[in-house]
């Protein structure tokens, strides 16, 4: 039964958002070690909770797709994973109580988005736009902690735009598969989701100076956000064959933000 536990709330992939978070602290300008604990935690917790969500939304889809599940093995009720998802989303929202009131707003309105992901717009383009804000928000709950939100907004910017630019593309390389069972941009018009996310690579790439001339990194950022940003751009010239360079891109671009608050 705890194995079934830990499977449904995806420790690693928690993990991996826990240590985002510090990151994003640091980045924005540190904090002190209690903070950085509520910070992990926080997000940990949260984190935790969407992933017991997604599995209580998808249960049907996951019969076909990933059956051996605890939810769709049977090996877990329905209602248990709803009451672990529950009890999670609060226990984020007390960790994150010793933080100061605005950390505590964003983790409120990230739980409610969330929420509304998984109910309602997962299948549909509002999904892209709450997935790239989710991802975005790490610089503005890390800002936040910090005390310096206007700082970390440049990169919740960058984030949001390049985060939106890959959901689209992803879409594009899943149309055929979508077609009758989700409403991507892809599939309602495949030209004009080709163009949004290109659109939507393009505004981060013009955006990536911005910290560096804003005196918020050190001269190290440039040269790695230049092979982020060409990473991108070439992107934009497989659009649809393969998202992963925008990964990768993303991947860099993370890279040149910690080198360049070092």
């Amino acid at each position: 039964m705890i194995r079934d536990y830990v499977r449904l709330i995806r420790p690693l992939n928690c993990t991996m958002g826990a240590f985002g978070t510090v990151i994003a602290i640091f980045i924005s300008g540190g904090s002190s070690i209690s903070n950085y604990a509520s910070g992990a935690v926080t997000a940990f917790l949260a984190m935790a909770a969407g992933n017991a969500l997604n599995d209580y939304t998808d249960i049907e889809i996951d019969k076909t797709a990933h059956p051996q599940r605890p939810l769709p093995s049977g090996r877990m009720s329905k209602n248990r994973a709803l009451y672990l998802a529950i009890g999670l989303f609060l226990l984020a929202c007390l960790a994150s109580l010793p933080l100061s009131i605005y950390p505590f707003a964003i983790v409120l309105v990230n739980i409610s988005l969330m929420i509304l992901y998984e109910l309602y717009a997962k299948n549909n383009p509002a999904g892209n736009i709450i997935i790239s804000y989710l991802v975005g928000s790490l610089f503005l709950f890390g800002g936040a902690i910090a005390g310096h939100m206007k700082s970390s907004f440049f990169l919740f910017l960058m984030a949001f735009f390049a985060t939106l630019g890959r959901e689209i593309a992803k879409g594009i390389e899943d149309v055929e598969g979508d077609r009758g069972k989700r409403r991507t941009i892809a599939v309602i018009n495949l030209s004009a989701a080709r163009y949004l996310s290109a659109v939507f690579i393009i505004i981060a790439v013009i955006l990536s100076p911005l910290p560096y001339l804003q005196g918020l990194f050190s001269a190290v950022y440039l040269p790695l956000v230049a092979l982020a940003d060409i990473l991108f751009i070439y992107s934009i010239t497989r659009m649809g064959k393969n998202s992963v360079t925008l990964r990768y891109s993303m991947l860099i671009a993370l890279l040149a933000f910690i080198g360049g608050a070092i």
